[in-house]
């Protein structure tokens, strides 16, 4: 596999392009509702940093009705869309927008959401430092972050392949790359405390076994998977096994990875993290 061209001739489009579709189920519009799902309690004012089309605070909005949504969003296509769906856009890039100047002040949002913005950033570590400071007290950061400690993209990259995508994993805009312990790190560092995370399941992968089912590494299923792996080397063909004590095993067509842990397992076949985090006193 290569980078196709579709995917970096993108990065010298003009803006104003619809390039990635900012219509309905577009790349700019889009739908999270298992992320929207991890928000508990109603929040009263909300900043959406990249919030593309709007498609996503408009479901916001339906689900917590007397919200107030405000967001950032630097592709002018996409934010004239969102314009007609939430009570007010900036147009510009959140990294480089000045908060004083755009309206936005300190301890004034009780949730600011960075869904699949923080990788596409120069400098994630002070944005959120920045981001920080305009949660009122006992205000969230919701975000979802892509996990580069994925078994699809292991198996590819130990193929040789690395080939940027015009979105998804290998998104060829994305500038930083995190596994969980990077992420968790992340917002350790910039003064926060994560209170909960989901991981959302890779469909590059098929679909996981309750570990109460896994066979041991010398099951029949081992062998057949080797059978099958030699004929067709599929990054599909997965299996996981249970070793002895509370370590699991998964062997690909290309990889076998010993001595994991439950979370390992979560974090291999899940393609983005879901976090939910508040500031440090």
């Amino acid at each position: 596999m290569t980078t196709p061209r579709d995917a970096w001739r993108w990065l010298a489009a003009d803006p104003n392009d619809n390039q990635r579709g900012a219509g309905d189920n577009g790349y700019y519009d889009r739908v999270r509702d298992e992320l929207l799902d991890m928000i508990a309690t109603a929040p009263c004012r909300v900043l959406d940093v990249g919030c593309g089309g709007g498609a996503a605070d408009a479901a916001l909005k339906a689900r917590f009705p007397a919200v107030t949504v405000e967001g950032i969003e630097a592709i002018p296509i996409a934010a004239e869309r969102a314009r007609g769906r939430i009570d007010r856009v900036i147009l510009g890039d959140a990294e480089t927008l000045d908060f004083a100047a755009a309206g936005l002040a300190p301890a004034s949002f009780d949730l600011i959401i960075v869904a699949d913005v923080l990788e596409h950033m120069y400098d994630p570590w002070h944005m959120l430092e920045r981001l920080r400071m305009l949660l009122l007290p006992g205000g969230r950061v919701l975000a979802s972050i892509p996990n580069v400690r994925n078994l699809w993209l292991l198996e590819k990259i130990v193929r040789g392949n690395f080939d940027y995508r015009a979105e998804g994993l290998l998104d060829i805009t994305h500038i930083r790359f995190f596994t969980f312990a990077e992420m968790r790190a992340l917002f350790a560092d910039t003064g926060y405390i994560i209170e909960r995370t989901r991981f959302n399941i890779d469909g590059n992968l098929p679909e996981r076994v309750p570990l109460k089912r896994l066979p041991s590494p010398r099951s029949f299923r081992h062998v057949l998977h080797a059978l099958r792996s030699l004929r067709d080397r599929d990054h599909r063909h997965v299996l996981v096994s249970r070793e002895t004590g509370r370590t699991y095993r998964i062997d690909t067509a290309r990889l076998a990875l010993t001595g994991l842990s439950a979370t390992d397992l979560d974090e291999l076949f899940s393609s983005q993290i879901y976090i939910v985090a508040h500031a440090a006193s």
